[in-house]
């Protein structure tokens, strides 16, 4: 006879891919992503929140100083700012990518949107099939998709894990739910 966790598969934790880039990137607002949902939701924290926040709290009740300058590395955020590009070269590339994004969430057809962002960034090559490479590489796609849906998708997801780039190009547009397939406009 199975016993009772023998019988059933153990659940799995469904906010798993967060604790993942968490552990991962270091960065405390994946966490703060599944404690916000749970809260929305109204379904319990799984185990590691509950271990954050323990962490966290315990952080804080330790804390005899200027608590404003000591909450970050209590929430465990770093001291140091985002990932900056580290050459001249690495700029003018995710220029011409935040130029791309802008233009293809406005609605720009995305081989269009390619070639405006590299005429919009001066100095910017603008061979086609290295543009396209340029594009590929930057959000570590096999091939270019061909449907606007897709890139929406593709965009959203990157500026969701990658918020630091919404701090630094403040002019993209703001996020939005990208399932439904809709415009952003």
């Amino acid at each position: 006879m199975l016993s009772h966790s023998e019988a059933r598969p153990p659940e799995s934790d469904p906010y798993e891919q967060y604790r993942a880039e968490w552990q991962r990137t270091k960065d405390p607002r994946w966490v703060w992503r599944v404690i916000r949902t749970c809260m929305h939701d109204c379904e319990p924290f799984p185990p590691w929140c509950l271990d954050y926040l323990n962490r966290v709290a315990v952080g804080v009740e330790k804390v005899r100083d200027d608590i404003g300058r000591e909450l970050p590395r209590v929430l465990g955020f770093s001291a140091k700012r985002g990932p900056r590009p580290s050459s001249e070269r690495a700029l003018k590339r995710e220029r011409f990518v935040v130029e791309f994004m802008r233009q293809v969430l406005s609605g720009v057809p995305a081989k269009e949107a390619r070639d405006a962002a590299a005429a919009a960034i001066r100095g910017y090559p603008v061979d086609a099939e290295g543009l396209s490479k340029q594009v590929r590489e930057f959000f570590g796609l096999k091939a270019l998709p061909s449907k606007r849906v897709h890139w929406w998708r593709i965009i959203g997801n990157f500026l969701a894990t990658h918020p630091q780039f919404l701090e630094r190009y403040p002019d993209l547009p703001k996020l939005f739910d990208f399932r439904d397939g809709k415009s952003p406009r």
